[in-house]
């Protein structure tokens, strides 16, 4: 009876201790997130969603008058937690006439800031989606090593009032620490 309940023991253990780690990146056996470099955010740009994105005016429409697409649309958006996990969301497509080409990217990872204005952004897992219905091509993949190596990138950033509102509430990210216009990546609207 003692080996039957150590062995109950045991399991249970086991089994309270996987269910309480959660739904945090990074908390499994196979801890995928040692190596990324992770630090707390500033208050001021975090938690939020960073987004920027577009819709054209312009639309195209198939042989029948039924609304096939915007001419363009697009859409990048980080969601950035205190504690500097990120989930970030790429999606973009363009008609090509009663066609659309469309791709999704959806990466996990990490953010370290470092004073006063440089962020390390290091995916760490994902995948991308491609659909190019006139072609027939329409395929996820996982992201691999050599994809997430090209997409870590490290930025600079200035709080910005972009529409006159009196608020701050852009994050402009830069490509180098001079902060020059021509080094500009993209400004992002700072939602809380």
């Amino acid at each position: 009876k003692m080996k039957k309940m150590s062995f109950f023991l045991s399991i249970l253990t086991v089994a309270i201790l996987s269910c309480s780690k959660g739904d945090k990146p990074g908390t499994d056996d196979t801890d995928l997130y040692a190596d990324a470099p992770r630090s707390e955010l500033p208050a001021e740009i975090s938690p939020a969603e960073w987004r920027y994105g577009s819709v054209s005016a312009l639309a195209y429409y198939d042989d029948r008058a039924n609304f096939v697409a915007h001419s363009e649309e697009s859409l990048r958006e980080f969601k950035v937690t205190r504690d500097g996990f990120v989930e970030f969301v790429q999606f973009l497509s363009v008609p090509t006439g009663s066609c659309y080409n469309m791709t999704y990217t959806f990466l996990k990872g990490t953010m370290k800031w470092e004073a006063p204005n440089k962020l390390t952004w290091t995916p760490v897992e994902g995948e991308f989606y491609k659909k190019f219905p006139c072609s027939g091509t329409n395929n996820v993949r996982k992201a691999d090593r050599d994809d997430l190596n090209r997409i870590k990138s490290v930025y600079w950033y200035k709080l910005e009032d972009l529409t006159f509102s009196g608020k701050k509430d852009y994050i402009v990210m830069y490509t180098d620490p001079s902060m020059q216009s021509q080094f500009q990546a993209f400004a992002y609207k700072i939602i809380k």
